[in-house]
């Protein structure tokens, strides 16, 4: 039970870690990326454009909903990993970081401010740069566990093959013994009835178990005490026939 369920837990931070790797943090990502070039155009320009204000908006938006949902797909499992425990702290960092990209985001959307170029890399390349390095820590960490589960994978693999190696052996031993044991029961049987052909009554044929073989055996006992008992009638008549001759003979 408790290998089911260290494996149960396993399997789910490996899923947790996919999810955000495969998910949240590319969006992230994007979203980020997209406000920075946005950002960038109204620094150039000076001003901010009416069009970019819903895209600047929808940037951030979607930027909080990635990180709020990578923290919360990682924050229950946080505990039971150091490796996870670590990448929630840089998620905590970032989130730290992502008040202030917020704080530029929502007032060049929202206003005509126009932020330095300083400012929006403390604002936006900063938390741009750390998100890379937790995408970069979560794909370590999502191979590592990739690599524990094959190999893992490979030992109940080498267990499996090891016992079936063994089933085999173990059969082949015992076909190998019932073989031998059909292969002198045979040559017991070949020899008694070898020594009944030629006339050898004193021969013992006998055999363990209660199977074909040992009916054939019985067999063969059956004519070798049928034998027994006719020569010893015919060896009885003979004598009878001689003592009625001499006493023929005597009368006479």
């Amino acid at each position: 039970d408790q290998l089911g369920s260290g494996r149960a837990q396993g399997d789910q931070r490996q899923q947790a870690v996919a999810a955000i790797w495969l998910k949240d943090l590319p969006l992230l990502r994007e979203s980020l990326a997209r406000l920075a070039v946005l950002a960038g155009l109204s620094a150039r320009e000076g001003m901010v454009a009416d069009k970019m204000r819903p895209e600047l908006s929808a940037s951030i938006a979607v930027a909080t909903h990635a990180l709020a949902s990578a923290q919360r797909e990682l924050a229950p499992l946080a505990a039971g990993s150091q490796a996870l425990a670590s990448l929630n702290e840089q998620l905590a960092a970032l989130a730290g970081e992502f008040e202030l990209t917020r704080t530029l985001a929502y007032g060049l959307a929202l206003s005509s401010t126009v932020y330095s170029s300083g400012e929006l890399d403390q604002g936006i390349g900063q938390p741009l740069a750390r998100v890379d390095e937790i995408i970069g820590s979560s794909e370590r960490l999502m191979l590592a566990g990739l690599e524990e589960a094959l190999a893992a994978e490979r030992s109940r693999l080498v267990m499996t093959l090891l016992l079936v190696g063994g089933g085999l052996l173990i059969s082949s031993c015992g076909l190998y013994l019932a073989y031998a044991r059909l292969a002198s029961s045979i040559d017991v049987l070949a020899r008694g009835a070898s020594r009944l052909a030629t006339g050898d009554l004193s021969v013992a044929i006998e055999l363990s178990g209660q199977d074909e073989l040992q009916r054939i055996a019985e067999s063969l006992r059956a004519v070798r005490d049928g034998l027994r008992n006719l020569i010893a009638d015919i060896a009885s008549s003979a004598h009878a026939l001689t003592t009625g001759s001499l006493s023929v003979a005597q009368a006479a």
